[in-house]
Order: structure tokens, then C-alpha cells, then sequence
């Protein structure tokens, strides 16, 4: 089955350059993920371009949107000229648990650093050593190794 299409004039609002393929958008361009949606944008469009390719009719797999989002039901229920294909479900086996801390050679979890205060000018020596302790205790870089002592 062929897709039906029109355009849409997007207005990017502050802090979005990309719509990605598969996103709703409303009748005014806007992206949207309820019941307002007229269609579905057909490829990536960046900003400042402005003009979307829309399917409202046809076919549309979602395996083309996972890596950014779902498509809600909300939005499948309007846009009934639309055949949805579900992206294939995850595997659980694909999945890892990590309980350990991070180390430099396998991965884990890291918990937030300690936070550390702005340098006014130029960081000192204490201020700089503050971060790499709060990022070290943190988990986030390993500590260096002490220096080898040589006996004279």
C-alpha cells in the first residue's frame, strides 16, 4: 500500500532541532503525542528546515522510531488511516543488570558526583584536586596509582 502524504510547516520552538521520522504533529506542525495528531512525519527533518513530509495514510513501521520514542495509542486510534507495524519487543536476554561500581575495565553503575562550587577565576590547585576527589569518589575516573618507592 502506497502512503499518503502532505506538507506541514513546522515552527521549531527553542531547544528542538530535530524531528525525528515516525512523531506526530498537530494541524498547526507542532509535535504532538495525543489525539490532536493529523499524521506522522515521513523522514528526520532538522531545523531550519521547515517543511515536514506527513503520512496520513498508509504504512508505518515502528522500528523506524524506537531509538527516540512510542507511539502512544492516543495517537494510533486518530490516525486510523495509518497501519502501524510494532517494532520487534526486546529480547530480556539482551538486557544486562549492573550492580557493581564502575572500574577502568568493566563497565557498571556511577552515582553522581559531590557537587563542587564555580571558580571564580582561574581554579587553584585545592579547587581542582576538589573536583578530581569528587569525581574519583563518585566513581567516575579510578585514582592513580601511588608512586613506586626505591630504596637508596
Amino acid at each position: 500500500m502506497a502512503n499518503t502524504t502532505t506538507t506541514k510547516t513546522v515552527t521549531w520552538t527553542r531547544g528542538l532541532n530535530t524531528i525525528h521520522a515516525g512523531q506526530p504533529l498537530d494541524t498547526n506542525g507542532k509535535p504532538v503525542m495525543d489525539n490532536t495528531a493529523v499524521g506522522i512525519v515521513a523522514e528526520d527533518l532538522h531545523a531550519p528546515d521547515r517543511t515536514a513530509t506527513v503520512i496520513t495514510a498508509g504504512e508505518w513501521d515502528e522500528s523506524v522510531n524506537a531509538p527516540y520514542f512510542h507511539i502512544t495509542d492516543a495517537v494510533k486510534r486518530k490516525l486510523i488511516g495509518i497501519e502501524f507495524t510494532p517494532a520487534p519487543a526486546i529480547p530480556e536476554s539482551a538486557y544486562v543488570l549492573i550492580t557493581d561500581l564502575a572500574t577502568v575495565d568493566s563497565v557498571g553503575v556511577v552515582k553522581q558526583a559531590a557537587a563542587v562550587a564555580d571558580a571564580e577565576s582561574s581554579p587553584t590547585q585545592e579547587e581542582f584536586n576538589g573536583l578530581l576527589e569528587a569525581l574519583r569518589d563518585a566513581g567516575i575516573i579510578a585514582a592513580p596509582e601511588a608512586p613506586e618507592q626505591t630504596e637508596e
